[in-house]
Order: C-alpha cells, then structure tokens, then sequence
C-alpha cells in the first residue's frame, strides 16, 4: 500500500517560513518556549533571551512567531506562521525528563497529524550538532524519528543521515490521492453526506460516532441534523486499505486510488438538497 518516497532536506538552520510550512520543535509540556527551537518560534532571535523579551510576564495564550506560550504539545499558530510541539522535557530544564519512547510516541502523533495535512511541510527543527536542551544526543533524538515518515516531513541534512543508520527507517507515506466535489463526484442539490448508519447502528442524532462494518472500515463521524440527518466530516480505516478521510462535498483524500474505490463503493454518500431544509 505504501510507495517509497525521496525525502526533502534543508541545510543550516531554519530563519524563516514559507506559508505552507510547519516549524517542528521540541518543547515542555507547560508550554513554556523560552529557549532553543522553542525560543526562536517565539522571538524569531536565537539564543536564550526570554529574560530580556519579559518571556515570563506574558500570559499563555501569548502568540509568539510561531507559537503560542501555554501550549506544549501539537500544533498551533503564532502571528507571523504555524508550528508544532514535540513535548522533550516535563518543564524547561528538567532533562531526560520525558523517556525516549515516550517522545517518539509524540512523533507518530506528528507523522499523523502531517499526513492528514498534505498541503504542509513539516520542518523538524533538530540537527546532528547534540545541542539538545532535553538530555538527549542527536542520535538518540533521530531514534525518535524513524519509522514510516510522510513525504512532507522534511528534516535538515545531518539529522537525516542519523535517522537513515536506524533499520525502522523508511520514507514510505506517499502523498494521498485528492478527489473534489464537482470534479470526482457531485449532488443534485449541492448536499452530499455519509448517513448516519456509517458511524452508528443505533438512533443517534447528534455528537461524534465511530462503527467498523462487516467489511472493515471503521467510520467516525459528527453527526448532524436539522430535519435531515447526515455526516460530513469523516474518518474511515481499513486494515489492507489504509485511510480515507475529508468531507464529499469538498475535499477527500485516501491513502491509494484503490482504497478510496473500495470505501465509495462500499459506502456512498447521499445526494440531497440544502434547500429542503
């Protein structure tokens, strides 16, 4: 199901975004980004200056560059570009704090996330210097970052390296295939949803609802309902066809042509009217 995949790479430091990318970076969970990668999201300055920048008199929510102060895992956007938090350390000094597995289980929930977001570019802030603020060396963070790795992860040269020396490397999450509304599929009356039968088997009229059906995907959805009931947004997977996940009458993206056939063959939506409302 899988396609290997020829890895970008930057060189230096990262000084500066493009409006399609991510600044990964690893942080505490109290979201307290004062120094390092963290530092930098916040102030666009390298070095530790969160003293001189009142760092510590500034409430969470503060939006930094990239960040936003309280926030200590997962993504987010700063008032000039996005990032995304690697918890490294339990609170900023504390090191090897948090145990290595436990931060590449953060990794996969990263990988995760970007490959749900095909039109980012995750930048992972870390190099093969061993200046870590977490206790760790580069090699023991690059262990943290093997596995199967999206495309659009994209790590700065001598990090890479490191990660390739580990026998789970393997660059192999494709770009999934993108079907649209009105190109792949359309509705008579610009209504096209998944019924409420493909998350639930019982009355549910409301709330997110996950069922996995005879022929093995697992749907989660919201459903909703105004005088009709109907899903928009969702998740399907399968254990041989991978993920399909988006909203019929946008966007959907699946893991493989093949994967998205069988789940709309399987599953189809419902043409209907908004108007009917």
């Amino acid at each position: 199901m899988f396609t290997l995949y020829k890895m970008k790479t930057y060189e230096g430091r990262i000084n500066s975004l493009e409006d399609n990318q991510v600044f990964v970076f690893g942080s505490n969970l109290a979201g307290f980004h004062g120094g390092g990668s963290a530092g930098f999201a916040s102030f666009g300055i390298p070095g530790n200056v969160w003293r001189g920048e009142s760092y510590d008199s500034k409430p969470n929510g503060w939006k930094g560059k990239w960040n936003i102060k309280g926030i200590g895992v997962g993504f987010q956007k700063g008032h000039e570009g996005m990032s995304y938090a690697i918890p490294t350390v339990t609170r900023a000094g504390l090191k090897n704090s948090i145990t290595l597995g436990e931060i590449k289980e953060s990794v996969k929930d990263m990988y995760e996330f970007a490959h749900l977001r095909s039109d980012l570019e995750f930048l992972v802030a870390y190099t093969d210097d061993n200046m870590n603020l977490n206790g760790y060396t580069s090699t023991q963070m690059a262990s943290c970052f093997s596995g199967k790795i999206p495309f659009n992860i994209v790590f700065e040269s001598g990090f890479l390296d490191l990660i390739k020396t580990f026998v789970d490397f393997y660059p192999v999450i494709a770009p999934p295939i993108v079907k649209e509304f009105g190109v792949d599929f359309d509705s008579y009356g610009n209504a096209l949803t998944l019924g409420r039968g493909e998350v639930t088997e019982g009355d549910d009229q409301h709330g997110l609802h996950s069922r996995t059906h005879e022929d093995g995907w697992t749907v989660k959805g919201e459903i909703k309902e105004d005088y009709y009931i109907w899903v928009n947004e969702f998740e399907a997977n399968h254990p041989e066809y991978g993920k399909v996940w988006g909203d019929f009458e946008s966007v959907v993206r699946a893991d493989s042509e093949e994967g998205f056939q069988h789940f709309y063959e399987n599953h189809q939506p419902t043409e209907w009217d908004y108007g009917d409302i």
